[in-house]
């Protein structure tokens, strides 16, 4: 697990994400609460910020991140089993999983390149196969 991801405040404007994803190098934010608490309301990728926020020409510099995250989230807890994190992950067909406090503070995000550097390659294998299959969408 990372530790050491930004957090982005849900008021902050899409265009001040985009620049920090781009300025970080990173794909993926948690938002959280305006108060500091740290409490996740929702994740924002930069491919929800070109597919929703660009491609509906939204006002990149006044619209809020929380207008296009997503949520509710799946999370899962500090101490809960590798195993269990990787079922949500495949479940979800995810590719990032944050990991909250029972009080739903953001201590981390568990991606899959965390998860590369530590396992072996048939359940790596495994894990891909089931977050990157084809989602199925109803008319």
């Amino acid at each position: 697990m990372r530790t050491d991801v930004p957090l982005v405040p849900e008021g902050e404007s899409i265009l001040q994400v985009a620049e920090r994803m781009r300025d970080e190098n990173v794909g993926f934010v948690p938002i959280v609460r305006e108060d500091g608490s740290r409490r996740l309301v929702g994740v924002v990728t930069d491919r929800d910020i070109v597919v929703t926020a660009v491609a509906d020409r939204l006002d990149l510099r006044t619209t809020p991140i929380g207008h296009i995250m997503t949520a509710p989230v799946m999370t899962a807890a500090p101490d809960e089993d590798l195993e269990s994190a990787l079922g949500k992950m495949a479940d979800a067909e995810i590719r990032r999983l944050p990991i909250c406090d029972e009080e739903h503070r953001v201590l981390g995000v568990l991606s899959l390149h965390d998860i590369a550097q530590q396992q072996d390659a048939a359940t790596l294998g495994e894990v891909f196969r089931e977050v990157s299959r084809p989602s199925v969408h109803m008319p």
